[in-house]
């Protein structure tokens, strides 16, 4: 009985995270009569009128969703209350907030604030959302900020370490536009979190990272001055710059910055120093991490030949040493491990020919002879018999988000998904170099995808928030 009630369980949490994820519009909150007659401007989840408010299933999520953005200790502290009544309602687990762009995990995650929240509290919801498979390096579009940046920002210690652990340290040094494109430890010197700093460096974040200012984390930490009113400050700012000059002291910079994923590294079948391909060109792997200058896992890669665009070093940051014109830089997911047929496979085959059989994960190609993606899944699938490819698209003409009838086989937006047979998928012939210009005259940002805005007028428009100011009262200020 017991085994048959934990697997209704692991369904129901598995159903969360594939149902279609979606934006709440936006809402008022709703507070009871006798608050009203009080004068309260906030729903207090300990009011009984405000609970039994809370509990009726007209409540609606957005209407929730508002409740938590209010920024008392009266919510922040009931977090747990709030998240269980927006779950009960079946949403997915990464809806959005339609006035904010934050997930549940995003307000959770700085609920725990000292003095306005309950560190416990949050911490065990954390956990929860985790198990429930939330996404855990979702980022706020308004500012561009993941549940660690938020936590790192309130010095919210147990959460930061719990998210840490989730992600397996991934992508730990996400850059963050909001703060000078700077990452989490440049944000936790800023504020002074000086608890969140040094579970960051324990986890491997680099104290060599420069934001956008060119600023390493240590040089972010504000100066000080010693007096009556704020001397918990001083004492602050001095223990994160000795914490980080200590940390810079006891690593190179050149071998910090190699933030490897080697969990990832090893799903796509790479090994450091091995042979690879990137765009039809063969070449020595030699650096795989976070960069300077752009998000993500790169691959630096050594070519045999001089086809490539620097030496080893971009904008004065040296990542590996090569000879002048063989070094090469590539996301992650767009390098093949190297076999005899690597070089053939990035043409594009005859209209008269099959399908080359050697399309692996990750690499670019062509659906349908028209729209343009990375293979995702490659196998069989319970919608249909034979082989297929999942591709997530550049562009949102897909049918899905990597879910089919119930079964996910991968992960990306909403209308990016798309499954093809093997007969409609050819490999793109598109070289890294005309894709990817990375030399230090050209390089002005990272070649990511960005996501479209549905009227470029409109959104031209709409003021942007200044993210501190929202965080710590709850409302929006516009610059």
């Amino acid at each position: 009985m017991e085994d048959m009630e934990e697997s209704h369980v692991e369904n129901k949490h598995k159903n969360l995270a594939e149902l279609s994820i979606r934006s709440h519009r936006a809402a008022d909150p709703p507070i009871c009569s006798e608050c009203k007659e009080l004068d309260l401007s906030f729903f207090d989840p300990t009011c009984l009128g405000c609970r039994d408010l809370l509990k009726n299933p007209h409540t609606t999520v957005a209407e929730i969703f508002a409740i938590i953005r209010q920024w008392v200790p009266q919510t922040q502290q009931n977090i747990d209350i709030l998240v269980e009544e927006i779950l009960n309602r079946g949403i997915n687990i990464n809806d959005r907030d339609g006035l904010t762009d934050m997930n549940l995990l995003h307000y959770v995650a700085k609920s725990g604030a000292i003095g306005m929240g309950d560190i416990k509290v949050s911490s065990k919801v954390t956990r929860m959302l985790i198990d429930k498979r939330i996404d855990v390096n979702a980022k706020c579009r308004w500012t561009d900020m993941t549940p660690l940046h938020l936590a790192v920002y309130f010095d919210i210690e147990e959460v930061v370490k719990i998210l840490l652990e989730a992600s397996s340290s991934y992508d730990i040094d996400c850059r963050c536009k909001e703060f000078d494109n700077g990452t989490a430890l440049h944000i936790g010197c800023m504020n002074l979190s000086a608890k969140s700093v040094k579970i960051l460096l324990e986890y491997g974040s680099s104290p060599y990272a420069q934001n956008s200012l060119g600023k390493l984390p240590i040089q972010c930490i504000p100066n000080v001055e010693l007096s009556e009113n704020n001397s918990e400050a001083e004492h602050l700012a001095l223990a994160l710059k000795n914490e980080l000059t200590t940390a810079m002291k006891d690593t190179d910079p050149n071998i910090e910055k190699q933030k490897l994923n080697l969990a990832t590294l090893h799903a796509l079948g790479l090994e450091m120093h091995e042979k690879v391909t990137v765009a039809g060109k063969v070449g020595i792997l030699r650096y795989c991490g976070s960069t300077n200058f752009a998000s993500g896992q790169w691959a630096g890669i050594e070519l045999d030949k001089p086809l490539g665009k620097n030496d080893g070093s971009i904008n004065g940051f040296r990542y590996f040493s090569c000879p002048p014109d063989h070094g090469i830089f590539a996301p992650l997911t767009r390098v093949n491990k190297y076999n005899k047929n690597c070089v053939a496979r990035f043409s594009l085959p005859d209209s008269s020919s099959s399908v080359s059989t050697d399309i692996q994960l990750g690499d670019r190609v062509i659906v349908a002879g028209k729209n343009i993606g990375h293979a995702r899944y490659i196998g069989p699938t319970e919608f249909a018999s034979g082989s297929w490819i999942g591709v997530e698209l550049i562009d949102p003409v897909g049918k899905n988000n990597g879910t089919v009838a119930g079964t996910q086989y991968f992960q990306c937006e909403p209308k990016h998904g798309v499954f093809a047979p093997r007969s409609k998928v050819q490999l793109a012939n598109f070289n890294i170099s005309e894709d990817l210009d990375l030399n230090e005259d050209s390089l002005t940002e990272s070649p990511r995808t960005t996501i479209k805005k549905s009227s470029p007028k409109l959104n031209s428009m709409l003021p942007k928030p200044k993210v501190a100011k929202y965080i710590l009262t709850g409302h929006w200020v516009f610059s």
